[in-house]
């Protein structure tokens, strides 16, 4: 199944994280007061009890490699010490083209993580860079390698000093292919078939010239590609798209205006304003999709335990209170008597 690009929410799962983490060497009782500090670094990144944005997730995998001193996180059998990146990219750096560059980079990971086969290859007239976790499969490495596939691109992009697109990303048939995820970041699809995760780029990124670049400076400008990546984001939403996504994430239970701003990578403030020029705004869509979808789900009978979860409540309680306001009712009111509440 490929999921397109804005029918995607670019957030990611905090039960993801907590999975990474929870396998990982980190120590789970700092994550917390990790998620603070790395929301303080900049207004581009936010989180609620069930998504963090990319901008976070980008911190976050950064922030978990120096303190666990394992660039994989202490998820392989073997530590890969903090610097293998760097040495990735210098190997890359020696070829002429990207299509080789991307192939050294492929080989050195190869030898630097261990426990990961990477391989790049022309298939279909298109350039895959794929990676999977050798062994069994464990949801905590493949979350891992899910994550590396943007500063990976980034890097990619960094090499050939040129922007060009991913066609789609293929990632593990284990994982849920839901309507949120990360990667929707890039603008492309996502397939979930198969087995580890593989970058599809156009065929002829192989021939472009490697830039002439200095090593030393390749963190923060890959960082800045990064940061040019969500202001692109942010000005492909029309007004008119920006109402649909906002339906999309309500009705994907993510309730926070201001997640639901992040994950588009513009403001708050942006959001209200394009919202405002269409004569609505992010309450009188949330009262929509909420009354659109609950009446419908207490229709096929779904109990409201199980609705109060789809539609981002932390409990039934909150629900009911929700509920209450918007249909003037309470919801064991409204299953005996539908129709009369709703003229």
């Amino acid at each position: 199944m490929i999921a397109q690009n804005n029918e995607l929410i670019a957030l990611m799962p905090k039960a993801d994280l907590l999975t990474l983490v929870g396998q990982s060497t980190y120590d789970m009782d700092h994550v917390p007061d990790l998620l603070d500090r790395v929301a303080a670094l900049s207004p581009l990144v936010s989180s609620s009890d069930d998504y963090v944005d990319s901008g976070m997730v980008w911190h976050l995998l950064a922030s978990i490699g120096y303190e666990v001193d394992d660039e994989f996180l202490g998820l392989s059998t073997h530590r890969v010490p903090p610097g293998s990146t760097e040495l990735m990219i210098a190997r890359a750096m020696q070829e002429p083209t990207l299509g080789e560059a991307i192939r050294a980079f492929a080989h050195s990971v190869n030898i630097l993580w261990p426990d990961v086969h990477a391989e790049a290859k022309i298939r279909l007239d298109e350039l895959h860079f794929s990676m999977s976790c050798k062994g069994e499969y464990l949801e905590a490495r493949q979350i891992f390698l899910e994550i590396a596939c943007i500063p990976f691109y980034c890097i990619f992009e960094w090499l050939a000093d040129s922007r060009f697109p991913v066609l789609r990303f293929r990632l593990d048939s284990n994982r849920p292919s839901g309507a949120v995820h990360q990667l929707a970041v890039l603008d492309c699809g996502v397939q979930f078939e198969g087995s580890g995760v593989n970058i599809v780029l156009p065929r002829n990124v192989e021939s472009l010239a490697t830039s002439k670049r200095k090593l030393a400076g390749w963190q923060p400008e890959i960082y800045q590609i990064f940061l040019d990546i969500l202001e692109k984001r942010k000005k492909s939403f029309s007004t008119l798209s920006l109402q649909s996504y906002v339906m999309k994430a309500l009705r994907c239970g993510i309730r926070s205006q201001q997640l639901v701003a992040a994950s588009a990578g513009i403001s708050v403030a942006t959001l209200r304003r394009n919202l405002a020029m269409e004569r609505t705004s992010f309450s009188e869509i949330s009262d929509h999709v909420f009354r659109e979808t609950v009446a419908m789900l207490i229709a096929h009978g779904e109990p409201v335990e199980a609705i109060a979860a789809k539609m981002g409540y932390a409990d039934a309680r909150s629900f009911r209170r929700a509920f209450q306001r918007v249909f003037g009712v309470n919801p064991s009111t409204f299953r005996k008597d539908p129709l009369s509440v709703l003229v």
